[in-house]
């Protein structure tokens, strides 16, 4: 499930401001940073959290620079998010760390000048991931709710249990700390299909039909859950793409243009 994301660089705009390398949560003497995109126009602002891939072991969130600059440009804010990786740290270490991230940005409202009535979420790949799961999953413990009400998710791992094969295998281990024949519980706990309910969040899928590292079937059982639970949903199927997202490509551009506006419209960005 490693892969690199390949995003097409774009030039950085004069009214984009970013803050680099703020701390979000310090965790068993371990500070998880975040780069914050905006724009420089007055006012508060949605704010959208951004998950990189990296099938759970690697990436950066700098790897998700070009995607937050675009969502500054569309009028949000974009928060790309540092969390803990395996093997060191094992799951749900990541979507610990991804529930936090969610709470940080509405605890911290007025200090970063946001409106968190409504936050959306975005990643890729492992991203995607969590970012379903800050959408689908019941509310963390804590003063702020970890509830996301829109997503944009690039070819997130729906289902844990399916479609991988044999070949996988070490990451589950790597990952869950277990082998995959005796990691049921996490294998479900980590599944966000198996949180999909009626009242969840809006959500903008784009998956390749070539994806070599997420299968297609993945996005395919997504849709259906959504359907069944009558939870709008936005599916766009890109032909022979792979598993990444150049920018190059017009169809991808589309979609990316789309689900971009996708989360203006169910964060009511006006």
């Amino acid at each position: 499930m490693l892969s690199i994301l390949a995003l097409v660089a774009i030039q950085p705009s004069p009214q984009i401001l970013v803050q680099k390398d703020v701390i979000y949560r310090e965790i068993a003497g371990e500070k998880l940073r975040c780069d914050i995109y905006g724009s420089a126009a007055p006012g508060r602002k949605k704010a959208v959290a951004v998950f990189h891939g990296g099938a759970w072991v690697a990436g950066t969130r700098q790897d998700m620079a070009p995607l937050c600059q675009r969502i500054a440009e569309a009028g949000m804010v974009a928060v790309t998010f540092q969390y803990r990786l395996a093997p060191k740290h094992k799951w749900p270490s990541m979507r610990e760390d991804a529930v936090a991230a969610v709470q940080w940005l509405r605890e911290n409202e007025r200090k970063l000048n946001l409106d968190t009535r409504q936050v959306g979420a975005m990643g890729a790949s492992a991203g995607g991931h969590l970012a379903m799961l800050t959408a689908y999953l019941p509310s963390a413990e804590g003063k702020f709710s970890s509830r996301t009400q829109a997503v944009l998710n690039f070819f997130g791992p729906v289902d844990m249990s399916v479609d991988y094969p044999p070949a996988v295998d070490p990451l589950y281990f790597l990952v869950l700390g277990k082998r995959r024949a005796e990691a049921s519980k996490e294998i479900y706990d980590a599944s966000p299909l198996n949180f999909v309910d009626k009242g969840d969040a809006p959500t903008f899928t784009m998956h390749g039909t070539a994806d070599p590292t997420v299968p297609f079937k993945q996005a395919e059982r997504l849709q259906e859950a959504l359907l069944k639970a009558k939870i709008p949903h936005e599916f766009r199927a890109i032909k022979g793409l792979g598993h990444d997202i150049p920018i190059s490509n017009r169809e991808v551009l589309t979609a990316v243009t789309d689900g971009i506006a996708w989360l203006k419209k169910y964060l009511r960005v006006r």
